[in-house]
């Protein structure tokens, strides 16, 4: 271990640092108690730039992997001593950071990364009961020796074809299968739950975290989302850009996907334009927007907020 004095202690522990916390983007933590949370977690890691860390041996955290829009080359970022950058970054404790020992240091008991294989590799350690209760989980001293290596891949960037679903009507029985003919948002788009704005420094959270490419806020009346615009490595498309399964009725798929009732299908009303009735998109261009509605008092306490319909009208113009 690295001894420093204290003049160097108080040297900024940024300089000649990579940036992981411009890269690594935390969006939701979450343990595994049940075999439903386990597939829950082999879904996600089927998708582009998505991984999950194990925090201390019980806590689960999903990152997104992608560079911030506001990182430039040489690791600074170019909002740096201006107004606009984040709350968020401007306070960020660069002495207690968590990234260095997550993302460049050498692995610990305390943070590993999971890919893919690493996950299904710490599954089959799991048991569970006849309910699918976990009953025990392989203990973090000496995991890693029991694991395979993290391998950091880099997925190339899909992009999305929209296309458009015209309003049709159909009778009870002629009514068609609602997937045929989607490109498949429900493999290109991850959503992860958003408590809504409650104070200056909340709506700065979605400001950072609007700065990573792909990352959108979905506003409804029963949920606002932080969704994550990424494609599962499973989807395969048509020149059409329809969607399919690539492991459909394969034991790979997860559980999720199988009992998923595409009759009770959002994704297509939800993430198919910008705005809808019953839902708001918001992105890093139009933020603006989106903060001006809001007003807040001088410690940073929200006063004021707009009603969902003023939202969705402002948006929809």
């Amino acid at each position: 271990m690295t001894q420093l004095t204290f003049a160097e202690a108080r040297q900024s522990p940024c300089q000649g640092c990579s940036a992981p916390c411009c890269t690594y983007l935390p969006l939701h933590d979450f343990v595994i108690q049940h075999f439903d949370h386990l597939d829950y977690a082999l879904y996600l890691l089927n998708f582009a730039h998505i991984e999950l860390a194990l925090v201390n041996g019980s806590s689960w955290r999903v990152h997104y992997r992608q560079p911030c829009s506001r990182l430039l080359p040489n690791g600074g970022c170019m909002l740096h001593g201006k107004s606009e950058k984040p709350m968020v970054c401007q306070n960020y404790s660069a002495t207690t950071c968590f990234y260095k020992s997550m993302f460049i240091q050498p692995e610990t008991d305390a943070f590993l990364r999971f890919d893919y294989e690493r996950m299904r590799a710490y599954a089959s350690l799991m048991t569970f009961d006849e309910n699918r209760n976990v009953t025990s989980i392989p203990d973090v001293n000496g995991l890693m020796s029991r694991l395979p290596a993290f391998k950091e891949e880099e997925i190339p960037e899909v992009t999305k074809p929209l296309t458009s679903h015209p309003i049709q009507t159909f009778r009870f029985m002629d009514f068609p299968n609602p997937c045929d003919g989607c490109t498949a948002w429900c493999c290109s788009t991850l959503s992860f739950p958003f408590a809504g704005v409650t104070s200056r420094s909340n709506l700065d959270y979605l400001w950072f975290c609007l700065g990573f490419p792909g990352i959108e806020l979905s506003i409804a009346a029963d949920q606002w989302s932080i969704v994550v615009n990424t494609d599962c490595r499973h989807l395969q498309r048509s020149e059409t850009g329809v969607g399919r399964c690539g492991v459909f009725n394969q034991p790979d798929r997860p559980y999720q996907c199988q009992q998923y009732d595409g009759m009770q299908c959002g994704y297509k009303q939800q993430y198919l334009s910008k705005s809808s009735s019953s839902h708001t998109r918001v992105n890093l261009k139009n933020f603006e927007q989106l903060a001006q509605h809001y007003l807040f008092d001088d410690v940073g306490q929200l006063m004021q907020q707009p009603s969902l319909e003023t939202l969705h009208q402002t948006f929809a113009s």
